[in-house]
């Protein structure tokens, strides 16, 4: 008998004999991760992973904390190898066919097309774009500014509050002049974001 094959399966034997949650709470903590991920709350994600979880809820957690998109492809993926029948094999799916969708995209034209209108309009007096993200330290904001492909050109804007605490944004370097526009934008990008006042 080969070791390598041997191994492998009592590996499996002793996994399965593990204790683990009782369904209700595997289900619990199932629904709290899919819930939050598909309404992009990360700080209810990052305060899950404290908590007691099974191994594919762990695991899924991990990838979804993940900000390299590529990585956290890899640990989709992963996840499904490991994992085949794992409530959560639906939203690593998802993932990864997002992140797929993203790469697509990026030889399409993201920027919409200016609106039409019989008149020129003065100078906006209130102009709209997207916050990607906020970060204390320049270096983190260029680091998470270069993530982006060349058809979602951003900028970093470094912001400075009441109390002199600096941070520095990272935006769509550009801008709509309703909020309509910037919604409808919004959906495009294949991006956690929200819509700010470019003024």
């Amino acid at each position: 008998m080969k070791l390598g094959i041997f191994l492998p399966n009592l590996l499996c034997l002793c996994l399965m004999q593990l204790p683990s949650a009782t369904p209700q709470e595997n289900s619990k903590m199932t629904e709290l991760i899919l819930k939050s991920a598909t309404t992009g709350n990360f700080e209810a994600l990052e305060k899950l992973k404290s908590l007691s979880l099974e191994k594919d809820e762990e695991m899924m957690l991990n990838a979804l904390l993940e900000e390299d998109g590529q990585v956290a492809v890899a640990m989709y993926k992963q996840f499904l190898i490991i994992y085949p029948n794992s409530s959560l094999g639906s939203l690593s799916r998802a993932r990864i066919m997002e992140y797929n969708t993203a790469l697509k995209d990026e030889q399409a034209e993201l920027v919409p097309a200016p609106e039409k209108s019989e008149q020129k309009p003065a100078t906006p007096e209130v102009r709209y774009t997207l916050q990607f993200g906020s970060f204390s330290t320049e270096e983190n904001a260029a680091r998470f500014a270069q993530k982006f492909p060349r058809n979602v050109p951003v900028k970093i804007i470094k912001v400075t509050d009441d109390f002199g605490r600096v941070s520095h944004k990272v935006r769509w370097d550009g801008y709509t002049v309703t909020r309509e526009a910037i919604d409808r934008f919004a959906e495009k990008v294949p991006f956690d974001s929200f819509v700010v006042e470019d003024n």
